[in-house]
C-alpha cells in the first residue's frame, strides 16, 4: 500500500473509534442519570388519581360543552361552505386560479406535450 492510503486508514481508524468512544460516553451519562434521579414517589401518583376521580365527577358537564361546541363547529362550516360558493349574490362556478398556478400547470403541460420534437444526435462535438 501507498503511504498517502496508509494514511487515509489511519485517519479513518481514529475517527471512527472516536465516534464509538463518545457514544460510550454518552451511554455511561445517561446510566448515571438514571441511577442518580429517584424514581417517582407515591404522593404524585395518589394526586393523579386524584385528579382522575375528580374529572369523573365533571364527565357531563364536559359532554355537553363538547356537543355544543360540535354544533357550533358544523352550523360555522356550513355558513361559511354557503358563503364562498356565491358571489355577488350569484353562484360561483369556480374560483380563478392564481398566477403562480397557472405558471406551474403551463409548464407541466409543455414537459409533458412539447411542441418542438428534438432528436437526441449522440455525442456530436
Amino acid at each position: 500500500m501507498g503511504v498517502p492510503l496508509s494514511h487515509a486508514l489511519w485517519i479513518t481508524a481514529i475517527g471512527m473509534g472516536l465516534v464509538f468512544a463518545a457514544i460510550l460516553v454518552l451511554w455511561g451519562i445517561m446510566e448515571a442519570l438514571v441511577r442518580l434521579i429517584p424514581p417517582k414517589k407515591e404522593a404524585d401518583e395518589t394526586a393523579e388519581g386524584e385528579a382522575e376521580s375528580a374529572y369523573v365527577a365533571v364527565v357531563p358537564e364536559v359532554k355537553m360543552c363538547k356537543q355544543r361546541a360540535a354544533a357550533l363547529a358544523v352550523s360555522a362550516a356550513l355558513a361559511l361552505n354557503k358563503a364562498s360558493l356565491s358571489v355577488g349574490g350569484k353562484p360561483q362556478a369556480w374560483a380563478a386560479p392564481s398566477s403562480w398556478q397557472v405558471a406551474q400547470r403551463a409548464g407541466q403541460v409543455a414537459q409533458r406535450n412539447p411542441l418542438i420534437s428534438r432528436r437526441n444526435r449522440g455525442n456530436v462535438p
